[in-house]
């Protein structure tokens, strides 16, 4: 393609030239969350907006949020006359979320005056020593903007009944689990349960692939022959087969049928040890679960160590305030307060809008 390009130039005696020249960055917006947004709790939006080699004129500046959302204080459309060169401004808005947001967004669109003549004084000083070809070229371009400049911005939110981020997470412990006699709920990472017919199929291919696994296991040179022939083929097939037996393990737990569940998790963390790579996260998401069959079978003290042992293996877990947590639930039920609090306290390190943490610290 590049030689056809080059004899394309030379027949038509057009220049060779690279990429034009950008045009100059005359003003630079940002919008911002400074603290993790809550479930039903007021919060701050930020818009802050600064100016480059000139001044700008006539700004309106809008902020729209997505349904769920209630804007609680500030004007939704601003309008500034004037902005001086290199400065930057800064709006603010308070926002109220009133159900969950997964992940849309709140917008902020600015429109302003093009400086047509600022731009094109700037664009000749910056690039005064490139070819003058490719100057004229960008000073043409600048010439076709409009005499009115949009710029758009946006800025997702994740808020949830159990806790708010500031960003998207593969691995969000959103169901609650309560068990007879208790009123503070566990965690849990969940996936869709199975139906009947579902679990059937899934079974017999968690079992292709544990034979399929052990009969490389035992030949250290078919795996290498097969890791060689298919580059990361391996590890999205253990991948696969984890969400898999994850799922079947949530549908025999839906059932409560907990020692089942208990015994299909320990095989795939079995598995799991074995390999030189796998994602704590799950890790933890598969001991946390296996922790919860044994509250369900009335076995807190194994579950309490479980869950102790996992926080300890895996310390820069995105998922550890998950099982600190629900630490603090046993330890509640255990009627020590003090624990209960440590572990509450571990949890908000990690993520300081876990609002159920918040609420069972109250």
């Amino acid at each position: 393609m590049k030689r056809l390009f080059l004899m394309f130039c030379l027949v038509h005696s057009l220049p060779c030239v690279p990429p034009g020249l950008k045009v100059p960055l005359w003003h630079q917006g940002t919008i911002s969350v400074p603290s993790v947004p809550e479930w039903k709790q007021n919060f701050t939006v930020q818009f802050d907006l600064s100016s480059a080699f000139t001044g700008l004129s006539n700004l309106k500046i809008r902020m729209d949020i997505p349904a769920g959302l209630t804007l609680v204080e500030g004007e939704q459309l601003v309008s500034i006359d004037e902005m001086n060169s290199s400065t930057t401004i800064q709006l603010s808005w308070e926002v109220r979320a009133e159900r969950e947001i997964d992940g849309l967004p709140i917008r902020v669109t600015l429109e302003l005056d093009t400086p047509e003549k600022e731009l094109e004084k700037e664009a000749r000083e910056l690039y005064s020593q490139e070819p003058s070809h490719q100057m004229e070229q960008l000073v043409r371009f600048i010439r076709t903007f409009r005499s009115r400049s949009q710029s758009y911005y946006s800025k997702p939110l994740f808020i949830y009944e159990t806790e708010g981020t500031l960003e998207a997470k593969p691995l969000l412990f959103r169901k609650k689990v309560l068990f007879d006699g208790h009123d503070s709920p566990f965690l849990m990472y969940a996936l869709n349960p199975l139906n009947q017919k579902e679990e059937q199929k899934a079974l017999k291919m968690t079992r292709q692939f544990e034979s399929f696994y052990e009969k490389l296991r035992v030949d250290p040179e078919a795996r290498l022959l097969f890791e060689k022939n298919n580059p990361g083929g391996f590890r999205r097939m253990i991948e696969d087969h984890s969400y898999q037996t994850y799922q079947i393990a949530i549908s025999r737990f839906q059932r409560k049928e907990f020692k089942s569940c208990d015994q299909i998790l320990q095989k795939l963390t079995a598995t799991l040890m074995t390999e030189a790579e796998f994602s704590y996260d799950f890790f933890l998401t598969i001991q946390n679960l296996r922790a919860l069959t044994w509250i369900g079978r009335k076995k807190n003290e194994s579950a309490r160590s479980a869950l102790i042992t996992s926080v300890r293996t895996a310390p820069q877990s995105s998922v550890r305030h998950y099982l600190e947590y629900n630490l603090a639930v046993l330890y509640k039920i255990e009627n020590n307060p003090a624990k209960m609090n440590h572990h509450l306290i571990e949890s908000l390190k990690i993520n300081p809008g876990f609002t159920l943490a918040k609420e069972l610290q109250r």
